[in-house]
């Protein structure tokens, strides 16, 4: 069976109304599943290192460990689908191993442009074509590390911002290079990211929305003279 390392990055503990939102993803998470995974959580509460830095971090160790997918799941998402993680794995031993999966994502304030629905191989499928969300998306490892140019995650961009996007300028650029990386959603497995509804009921932990969206992290260099 393929092994599948995920993680999530959180601000979670800066709010109470946010931590159940967590608590709920990783409970669900793990009961509608499916099949066993590991699921590494990331807090980014007390420095936030953005989710550039983090992704490359989780990569790394996944490939370093020997697993065979890498899962991105956001911190505050339900899953409607029964057996969800099974079902990604189903469709991606079908699609083939250049794809990059989602679930259909409900309840976007700004949902990516794709195509018609397409059937590849059995599985109903829409193709994104500027970004691949964070909600819930799996990569195989070899996909992304074994690339001419392997996956790295930008860490000029903004902490809260660039990864969608990122991933999937990196996608278009090795299929221009005769290496083809497809991002798809899976209209049979959906979750739902309800971010405008977070925003009304939890305004203290969106207090800084915008500025994640603005500035990139800046480690702390030791100093030569201290």
């Amino acid at each position: 069976m393929s092994k599948v390392f995920a993680f999530t990055i959180t601000r979670a503990m800066s709010t109470d109304k946010r931590w159940e939102l967590v608590e709920r993803t990783l409970n669900e998470g793990k009961e509608k599943a499916g099949m066993e995974f590991e699921w590494k959580l990331y807090s980014n509460a007390v420095v936030n290192k953005g989710q550039h830095v983090v992704t490359n971090d989780a990569l790394k160790e996944a490939k370093d460990r020997g697993f065979d997918y890498l899962l991105r799941i956001d911190d505050d998402i339900e899953f409607m689908s029964q057996r969800w993680l099974a079902k990604m794995l189903e469709a991606s031993e079908k699609l083939g191993s250049q794809f990059i999966i989602s679930p259909t994502v409900s309840g976007l304030k700004h949902p990516p442009e794709m195509s018609q629905v397409i059937d590849i191989n059995g599985i109903s499928v829409k193709f994104l074509t500027e970004a691949v969300g964070g909600a819930c998306r799996l990569h195989p490892i070899k996909l992304l590390t074994e690339a001419p140019t392997p996956y790295i995650s930008d860490v000029r961009f903004p902490l809260g911002a660039g990864d969608a996007t990122g991933i999937m300028k990196w996608a278009k650029t090795m299929t221009v290079e005769k290496y083809p990386v497809y991002a798809v959603w899976l209209e049979h497995v959906r979750v739902r990211h309800q971010t405008a509804k977070q925003e009304v009921d939890d305004p203290d932990y969106h207090f800084n929305h915008d500025l994640l969206q603005s500035i990139p992290y800046i480690p702390s260099w030791p100093s030569a003279y201290a």
